[in-house]
């Protein structure tokens, strides 16, 4: 997932916070997540801009943006990017390592960014299905459909639930340098619930992740809601055609109409 944090402290995850609140904003979230491979990331980019007929120079929406490895992939094509972030800590790290011509802005996902204003807006790595009340997810949508030009395109990268479900680990453990990450999966209330407990010198600090179990159903609602059209369901990074039970990832490129 990328980053939704709101800049709290590191420290464990209270019953007051929500749980993006607390984790995206530790470095715990990003030491979990090391493994990412940038270059499949920068192709991933590059062949999904193939599926997008935009004009040279587009202005994107990278949303949020977490450390920001798509907006500089985005940028490395030649289109204006702007990313956007609720963390705090994740915007200062962009600010302070990536080109100057990548504008970065503080910002909650369920506010538009601006009216009118971009070609295209990327919602990448299951960067969705945060919320528990479903007109939140909702307006996700609609805030991003709000800040595309006529005709624009938002690409939502979300994960098959089909799949996910039939291949869920109910417990693993991960090593990283220093730490240990004992996760454990559920599902409760509509919700694939990930408890993640950090050992750091001998401390436990406890997070979780938690998504809606959304399906092709839902998203085809929060579209219509938003006047977006589906131009196209793939089922992985390479772009292959969605197949319910076999395809790792769901995303849809869609047309604001």
């Amino acid at each position: 997932m990328e980053n939704l944090g709101t800049g709290m402290r590191e420290g464990n995850q209270s019953a007051e916070q929500a749980w993006y609140q607390a984790w995206f904003n530790t470095p715990y979230y990003h030491a979990l997540y090391n493994n990412r491979d940038e270059s499949e990331a920068e192709a991933f980019i590059a062949r999904l801009m193939q599926k997008l007929p935009l004009p040279e120079g587009a202005n994107i929406l990278d949303l949020p943006c977490g450390k920001g490895r798509h907006s500089l992939s985005l940028f490395k094509l030649g289109y204006r990017v702007t990313g956007a972030d609720l963390s705090p800590a994740n915007i200062d790290h962009c600010l302070r390592t990536l080109p100057g011509e990548i504008r970065f802005v503080e910002h909650d996902m369920r506010k538009p960014v601006g009216v009118r204003l971009f070609d295209a807006v990327l919602n990448l790595f299951t960067s969705f299905g945060y919320f528990s009340q479903d007109f939140e997810n909702e307006r996700v949508v609609r805030s991003a459909a709000s800040a595309l030009k006529p005709g624009g395109y938002l690409v939502l990268d979300y994960l098959n639930i089909h799949r996910a479900l039939r291949n869920l680990v109910a417990e693993e453990t991960q090593l990283r340098p220093d730490l240990r990450f004992t996760i454990r999966r559920s599902l409760k209330e509509g919700k694939l619930i990930k408890s993640i407990a950090v050992e750091d010198k001998g401390e436990i600090h406890n997070y979780s992740e938690e998504i809606r179990l959304l399906n092709i159903a839902d998203f085809e609602r929060y579209f219509k809601a938003a006047g977006l059209e589906i131009a196209g369901v793939y089922g992985d990074y390479f772009l292959h055609d969605f197949l319910p039970e076999e395809s790792p990832r769901l995303i849809f490129i869609t047309r604001l109409s």
